[in-house]
């Protein structure tokens, strides 16, 4: 679990370097591709979705656009 934690805190703060709309895919270690996309200005907000076999689409096209007027959403999509 710390090392989950670790994980997303570093991979938040390398994302926060890039502009406020952009989309990335992130290689861990063990070369599995996570996929990022960042969308409005503000103080950074992290969405991880529900669980797997889903993704953070479904939030990000029905009420992350609402979110992202306020503060920079990072959606980021996990294993």
């Amino acid at each position: 679990m710390k090392k989950n934690v670790l994980l997303t805190a570093f991979i938040l703060a390398n994302l926060l370097a890039f502009s406020s709309d952009t989309t990335r895919i992130i290689q861990t270690s063990d070369s599995v591709n996570l996929f990022v996309h960042i969308s409005g200005k503000g103080a950074p907000v992290l969405f991880l979705h529900g669980g797997p076999g889903s993704n953070s689409g479904y939030f990000e096209h029905t009420g992350g656009n609402i979110f992202e007027q306020d503060v920079q959403m990072v959606y980021l999509d996990q294993r």
